[in-house]
């Protein structure tokens, strides 16, 4: 965002990640209700609230890309909720949530 020049190439990262994230998200489930896994419920409402910051995040950057008059303090703003987002992603969903299926799965044929 602090490279207007690179709108296009923003927008199409923004909606591979979202993507990516969903395509994700529905192998993981699969696999948890495949082992049945005993937090697949507290993972599925996890999944879902990391679909919905990654769809504030997009709605943001479409609003840059097709409105370019966005603020530097919005750019700081929304960079702020792009790190909290791979921050709970990363640290809180994955280490605290996904780890927990590693037990379960260590010796599967996936």
């Amino acid at each position: 965002m602090r490279h207007p020049d690179e709108k296009d190439t923003l927008k199409m990262f923004v909606d591979q990640l979202c993507e990516c994230a969903e395509e994700h998200f529905l192998h993981e489930e699969k696999l948890q209700l495949k082992f049945m896994f005993p937090y697949l419920e507290e993972n599925k409402i996890a999944h879902q609230q990391l679909i919905a910051d990654l769809e504030l995040i997009k709605n943001i950057v479409y609003r840059f890309v097709e409105s370019p008059a966005i603020t530097p303090e919005e750019v700081i703003e929304t960079g702020n909720k792009v790190n909290q987002l791979m921050r709970n992603w990363f640290i809180e969903h994955i280490i605290k949530c996904d780890m927990k299926m590693k037990g379960l799965m260590d010796n599967a044929i996936i």
